[in-house]
């Protein structure tokens, strides 16, 4: 994450990272608008979220309010709506997240799941249909960044050097490398000639296609 965080200062003015991250995604939300290779890659990647990662994820929203701020937020500090209500209905149909509930938590894992794989849900009366901005903010806000705050500020011990690590957990690490390492290799598209930006978007979803059908075979289970 810290390669992706130092190129993408190229590409985007701002100084502050989070404010960087939210004109990154408008970026790729407008590109994948245009282009359907783009639009497909965000579509592989979130559908290979592992649960685990999802978990992670929901804690995070409970125990670190400057991440629903981040994901509930623009450039501007202005609530962005269907995000805010949605994560609110989500805290109301499970009050007890904060909790060593595991079945709660895993309830909304599951949700979040659906709502990664753009279906329409349900959420204490409020009907919401994710878009694709929607997601990129959960991905990049809500779980990569808090992942690379945890590492970089030593919120918790590195998770492969334990040796109570699971196969779930290189999952989850699995998963981030490799949806940071594609919109990596997206900003040196972006960057490079723009004539070519569409053959090369078009090689890099072959690349995400075999590399989560390589991911779920060999993780299996252990993304569910």
């Amino acid at each position: 994450f810290i390669g992706f965080e130092n190129y993408s200062e190229q590409l985007f003015s701002s100084t502050n990272i989070t404010k960087r991250l939210k004109d990154f995604i408008d970026e790729v939300d407008q590109d994948a608008n245009r282009n359907s290779d783009l639009n497909d890659i965000i579509k592989h990647l979130c559908s290979a979220i592992p649960i685990q990662l999802n978990i992670y994820f929901i804690d995070r929203i409970v125990t670190e309010p400057k991440v629903k701020q981040r994901i509930t937020e623009n450039q501007r500090n202005n609530l962005i709506s269907d995000q805010y209500d949605l994560v609110e209905a989500i805290l109301r149909k499970y009050p007890d997240l904060n909790s060593s509930n595991v079945v709660s938590k895993r309830n909304a894992a599951c949700l979040f799941k659906k709502i990664f794989n753009q279906q329409s849900v349900c959420v204490d009366n409020y009907n919401c249909s994710p878009s694709r901005k929607l997601l990129l903010y959960f991905l990049f806000l809500g779980i990569l960044y808090s992942l690379r705050n945890d590492n970089a500020h030593g919120s918790s011990f590195s998770s492969t050097k334990s040796s109570k690590t699971t196969f779930k957990r290189y999952a989850m690490n699995h998963f981030a490398y490799l949806a940071t390492y594609t919109f990596l290799i997206y900003l040196l598209i972006k960057k490079g000639d723009s004539a070519l930006f569409s053959n090369r978007i078009k090689l890099l979803k072959d690349n995400v296609e075999e590399n989560v059908k390589e991911m779920k075979r060999f993780f299996g289970s252990n993304l569910k």
